[in-house]
């Protein structure tokens, strides 16, 4: 039977077919075979690349339980996400705090049978540890806020007694402090007063060699560099009212203030505050609640306990700071005024939050009277703007008006 011209066109029809078909599923096949091989790579392999997953799913529990109980309250859905860590890691380096997390999260859910367990497991086995003296002792925080209070203080005092060239006692009240302050954050700053107080006595040699030592000691600081400058000036036969002419700075940092204003019940009226009245409506603020924001603390008259304040500060964080980095930081208006920063949050929800729960904590806030500080929030444009113009009055009458 002779085919027909129509049959021929069909089957080179089928064969167009069938050969672009193939060449299709080779294509779909090596896409396939490409993202198999993809996902393959993504395996850990190594030892290395297995222990770096290992600590990324641990430290994905533990933030999901900080978030559920910090930011959302959700302090079943915290233990449930901290309870898994605990079972899928039993050895994780996370557990000390996810010990404590979970003693905070029975705590407010007033389970005290096993908010004790954790104090209990806490000590065991972790002994004396901040955290585990957090837990264990209600006092603790208290008596470390006084204890530090104690020290900036006594500090700002030494430095006082230097300035005002009671060399002698100077170095008395260093020796005291060596013996009664064994854990001494600040004592770079007591031995800059030690070395110019024995150069007050004319006694160069030690002087020296305690300034040697704190350059040795305390690289990359304000005080190594401090102590560089003064040595050189002792090297080089500076006299000796030029050294003590440049200020040292007190436990906050800066130079001392004598404040010869008489008490005044609104700090805002006083001599202290001329130069933050002169800057207040320089600052161009805007409402921005999405944007990123600070917690704000603002200082109206700088000392020893405002140091004692940040630290206390970064203890309290210490259960969040493993979420959102918060991170506490000074900033100095004027030598006599600041702000401490708390950083930062999502938006004003989040900080707003955060807020009303830190001003909760009546021990942080229990060495200052009311009228010595303020509180509010910040989104990150205002906060640079705030920095720029140094106009906190300005600002404050600004939150209160459109953020309350």
């Amino acid at each position: 039977m002779e085919q027909g011209i129509g049959d021929d066109s069909s089957d080179k029809d089928k064969k167009m077919k069938d050969s672009f078909e193939s060449v299709s599923d080779d294509k779909k096949s090596e896409k396939k075979d490409a993202n198999i091989q993809a996902l393959l790579a993504k395996i850990p392999k190594s030892p290395a690349e297995k222990d770096t997953l290992y600590l990324q799913n641990q430290s994905a529990f533990y933030n999901l339980g900080i978030l559920y109980y910090s930011q959302l309250s959700d302090y079943y859905n915290s233990i449930k996400a901290l309870d898994t860590l605990l079972q899928r890691y039993p050895n994780t380096q996370l557990k000390q705090k996810t010990y404590y997390a979970l003693y905070l999260d029975y705590d407010k859910l007033n389970q005290n049978s096993l908010a004790q367990n954790y104090k209990n497991k806490l000590l065991q086995e972790f002994g004396q540890s901040e955290l585990s003296l957090l837990a264990n002792n209600p006092n603790y925080y208290a008596q470390k806020l006084l204890n530090e209070n104690a020290l900036f203080a006594h500090y700002d005092n030494a430095y006082k007694t230097y300035k005002n060239g009671n060399y002698k006692d100077a170095l008395a009240q260093v020796e005291y402090a060596k013996s009664a302050y064994k854990v001494n954050k600040i004592q770079a700053k007591y031995d800059l007063v030690e070395a110019l107080s024995y150069a007050g006595l004319k006694d160069y040699s030690k002087s020296k060699t305690i300034l040697l030592d704190v350059i040795s000691k305390y690289p990359n600081t304000s005080e190594q560099q401090r102590a560089q400058d003064i040595l050189g000036a002792l090297q080089t036969g500076q006299p000796l009212d030029s050294i003590n002419n440049n200020n040292l700075p007190t436990s906050n940092g800066e130079p001392v203030v004598a404040n010869t204003d008489p008490a005044k019940d609104s700090l805002e009226s006083s001599k202290a505050f001329k130069e933050l009245r002169d800057k207040e409506g320089n600052g161009n603020y805007v409402l921005s609640n999405n944007e990123e924001h600070y917690v704000m603390i603002f200082i109206k008259s700088i000392d020893g306990r405002t140091m004692a304040l940040k630290a206390g500060l970064s203890d309290y964080n210490l259960l969040k700071s493993n979420i959102q980095d918060y991170k506490t930081n000074l900033n100095l208006l004027t030598a006599q005024q600041g702000i401490i920063t708390i950083q930062k949050f999502s938006n004003n929800i989040f900080a707003k939050k955060y807020l009303n729960d830190l001003i909760k904590e009546n021990k942080l806030f229990s060495q200052f009277k009311p009228n010595e500080y303020e509180v509010a929030i910040i989104h990150t444009t205002n906060f640079n703007e705030l920095l720029s113009s140094r106009d906190i009055l300005g600002y404050m009458k600004f939150y209160k008006k459109m953020y309350k």
